[in-house]
């Protein structure tokens, strides 16, 4: 079964938070929400949940097509929840969490969910007595214990400690994946995107900038979000004229015909330090084996990847050499 969002757009008063968003998440797809704080993500996620009445657009989760004139109440929805906070009940053990809404003898499938997440030892416990990271386990197979049409994870390993993020990344995503559920996991972090996400679609001021697999986006950015988050780009503003671009770290040529004032994506990996007096260097790291070199001139800051010897030391004056066949231009 499978989630698809029409057209969708959302207010709230005058601000317009969501504008025409189209995604779709096939059955057992893995389609991550990445955006910065603001962005609608979680609103997105609670009009899918039916925790937000639909204004403007459509939604079909399964068979069922929901719009603003025929709404579904979210009991209907047949729609799992996962939040930051787990919500579990504290008068209840782990295994009567778990089953909490299931009809019927169901000892059996709640054995097999709390082995799933490797939590059978602890299924007379209460939630006090667990650590977050096994409240979070508990959460996620409560809201798979009903066979959802539909799995919404907002921030779910936001309050783990980044020890156990790894752990719960792998469990979730291997819990998800035997469901076959359509998941839908909003985060603000890239690597997490990266990690769990079949696809994700990048969420700015309320637009979806650009969808594909983290391949997809690492390689080929087609917004300034998508590369600095995804791709590790850094952004210096700059003038192009005619194919030339004028930045307070020296100029390029690219082959685009923009012109006006753009925002220039580099990698620190694609710039070389080289005498000069454009900038200056403010500071020298090693890291990984390699130089980090942070430069300044004006307000502007880049930083610099360097396997070589170095050359160059704090105060020094330099110069920036562009790889222009990686750097990514966009309008301001």
């Amino acid at each position: 079964m499978s989630i698809k969002v029409d057209q969708l757009s959302h207010r709230f008063g005058d601000d317009e938070i969501l504008r025409q968003i189209n995604l779709s998440i096939g059955e057992g797809e893995v389609v991550c929400i990445l955006g910065p704080s603001g962005s609608g993500k979680s609103t997105l996620l609670r009009l899918i949940a039916g925790l937000e009445a639909l204004q403007c657009g459509e939604l079909k989760i399964g068979d069922k097509t929901i719009t603003k004139d025929a709404d579904v109440p979210a009991e209907k929805r047949r729609v799992g929840l996962v939040f930051q906070d787990h919500v579990l009940f504290p008068h209840m053990t782990v295994a009567e969490n778990v089953a909490f809404g299931l009809a019927g003898n169901n000892e059996r499938l709640v054995d097999s969910l709390l082995e799933s997440v490797e939590l059978t030892d602890f299924r007379s416990r209460y939630p006090h007595t667990l650590s977050g990271g096994q409240q979070q386990r508990v959460a996620l197979i409560r809201a798979l214990a009903n066979q959802p049409i539909a799995m919404l994870l907002d921030e779910p390993f936001a309050n783990v400690d980044v020890g156990l993020r790894t752990a719960l990344r792998d469990d979730a995503l291997n819990a998800l994946r035997a469901s076959g559920t359509a998941t839908v996991l909003v985060t603000h972090d890239p690597e997490e995107a990266m990690l769990m996400a079949d696809r994700i679609a990048c969420l700015v001021d309320g637009e979806i900038v650009q969808t594909g697999t983290p391949e997809e986006l690492w390689s080929g950015p087609r917004h300034p979000f998508v590369a600095q988050t995804i791709a590790g780009a850094q952004v210096v503003d700059g003038v192009a004229v005619a194919g030339q671009i004028e930045t307070v770290f020296g100029s390029l040529r690219v082959s685009s015909q923009i012109s006006g004032d753009v925002k220039v994506c580099i990698n620190k990996r694609d710039l070389k330090l080289v005498d000069g007096d454009r900038a200056e260097v403010r500071d020298v790291r090693f890291v990984d084996g390699a130089n980090i070199v942070s430069v300044r001139a004006g307000q502007q800051s880049l930083s610099v990847l360097s396997d070589k010897p170095l050359e160059f030391s704090p105060g020094d004056s330099v110069n920036l050499l562009f790889a222009t066949d990686s750097t990514q231009v966009y309008p301001a």
